[in-house]
């Protein structure tokens, strides 16, 4: 093997009899620090990573993204209902979103799952049934665009496309319904490149999907 390519991801331990959660967790750490020991070992190419929250953050993304140059949307981090509401109210005309903080991408509980991948829009009914302390959220403005583009980010160069869609926050909710959706080749310009290259360099990054 000479390259490995990461996509994300992370390793995970095989499912046994009478697992409790927390259990699966130490396991799949445990899983996780033979990988990675290995792969540090291993005299091979490396393109992208595992997952690791304490190496990449969502945090990490917007503080150093505002650095190397780009506009961030306004962005809270509250658990107090009367913040979020302040908020919604500040932003009523565009509206709000909510997107995971953590890289975990899935929640168990109680023989169910919960999936944090998508982001989502909050209005006023979901802010009406929530307590007024909840566990630890990100809101954002939602910001309002006439297409989107995804850059993929592969050893120093940008391929980006422009995605037509008629889902308001989040292309990928369409996309998981499989419904066609128009893809076509974007020339994201020189300047942008230059950003979202000094982006992943700060991030320590060689590939990417922004």
């Amino acid at each position: 093997i000479e390259v490995v390519w990461f996509n994300g991801g992370q390793i995970q331990s095989p499912e046994l009899q009478q697992n409790s959660e927390e259990l699966k967790q130490l396991l799949d750490y445990s899983y996780s620090v033979v990988l990675e020991g290995y792969l540090k070992f291993a005299n091979v190419f490396k393109i992208g990573r595992t997952i690791n929250p304490f190496e990449c953050t969502k945090m990490d993304v917007l503080l150093f993204g505002q650095e190397a140059g780009f506009l961030i949307p306004d962005t809270l981090f509250t658990e107090n209902k009367s913040d979020l509401n302040n908020f919604y109210e500040k932003h009523s005309k565009k509206g709000i979103i909510s997107k995971r903080i953590s890289d975990q991408t899935h929640f168990y509980e109680k023989n169910k799952v919960y999936n944090l991948v998508n982001t989502f829009e909050v209005n006023a009914e979901l802010i009406n049934n929530i307590p007024n302390t909840f566990g630890l959220s990100q809101f954002q403005e939602r910001i309002e665009r006439q297409y989107e583009i995804r850059v993929v980010y592969l050893l120093g160069k940008c391929y980006a496309m422009a995605v037509f869609t008629s889902e308001i926050v989040d292309y990928r909710i369409n996309l998981n319904k499989n419904e066609e959706i128009r893809m076509v080749p974007y020339n994201l310009g020189l300047d942008d490149e230059h950003k979202l290259t000094l982006l992943m360099e700060k991030l320590n990054l060689n590939y990417g999907s922004v």
